[in-house]
């Protein structure tokens, strides 16, 4: 056991040490939350993520109208005349109307897993900015306790780090789970 008595200014000395060193750490912590939410880092985020799910949403392909004139009329006037008599009906339109209600059911069925994935948008950046707090909280500890006269790099490139931090497993688990 340390005997605090025995140490070069005391134990007065010590716990205005631990003292200290406690209140940089919660400076850190405070003054990192003020500095991402000044720097809109929440707002661009989150628009981010939802740009990146919207370009994910693939375009829906029909088949094309395949009308009696344009299909069979290069065989003269004659099956002209027919196809009109008929209405010049659309030989695709079975097949389309399948095709055209499995598109809308894969649409509806993606709609509502990218809706899932955007309604997590807002907490997979509250998560990039708790990772990056407790990864770097002695550096931000010695950016509070130095009165901001230290700037250590993760600080400095604050967009950078909340972005690579919100590349980590912990948040992109929060993507996954909304699949």
């Amino acid at each position: 056991m340390i005997d605090v008595a025995n140490l070069p200014g005391g134990g007065s000395l010590l716990l205005s040490v631990v003292a200290y060193a406690g209140l940089s750490y919660l400076g850190g912590q405070e003054m990192a939350e003020r500095q991402i939410d000044k720097s809109g880092w929440y707002e661009a985020c989150e628009h981010s993520i939802l740009d990146d799910i919207d370009s994910r949403r693939k375009p829906v392909e029909i088949l094309p109208e395949m009308r009696c004139d344009d299909t069979l009329g290069w065989l003269g006037r004659d099956v002209l005349a027919l196809c009109h008599q008929f209405n010049n009906p659309d030989f695709n339109a079975p097949a389309r109307r399948q095709e055209e209600a499995f598109n809308r059911r894969r649409q509806e069925l993606e709609d509502r897993r990218l809706g899932r994935l955007a309604s997590k948008a807002g907490t997979q950046c509250s998560c990039a900015a708790n990772v990056f707090k407790a990864e770097n909280a002695l550096s931000l500890s010695v950016y509070a306790g130095t009165a901001r006269l230290i700037t250590p790099p993760e600080v400095e490139s604050l967009q950078q780090s909340l972005n690579v931090s919100l590349g980590t497993p912990q948040c992109q688990a929060i993507a996954e789970g909304a699949k």
